[in-house]
């Protein structure tokens, strides 16, 4: 976090904390997202899948709007390259095991 000194740009500081926190909550919802895919392992697969899917959205969401680089461009991609192969190794489940409930 930056240091206020200069008071021209102490007006802009209540806005850029707001900005802080929303990023900080749209990371805690993509953290929630991963790691609920691997803690609940009792849960269905569409649940896993919906849990991927919005982990891997709102790391898109805060990657795009962030002015700061919250992480890394390879850690990114590498992030939405893991929850690509899994919802591809989920469909290739319900395909090979029709029986089997989602």
């Amino acid at each position: 976090m930056e240091v206020v000194n200069d008071p021209s740009t102490s007006s802009s500081w209540p806005f850029r904390l707001q900005t802080i926190k929303a990023e900080l909550r749209l990371l805690s919802t993509v953290m929630k997202g991963m790691l609920s895919f691997f803690v609940y392992t009792d849960a269905s697969l569409v649940d896993q899948l919906e849990s991927i899917s919005e982990a891997a959205h709102t790391l898109l969401g805060l990657y795009q709007m962030s002015d700061l680089p919250v992480i890394a461009n390879q850690l990114y991609y590498d992030l939405q390259s893991t929850f690509a192969d899994a919802l591809f190794c989920g469909v290739k489940a319900s395909i090979y095991f029709p029986d089997k409930p989602l």
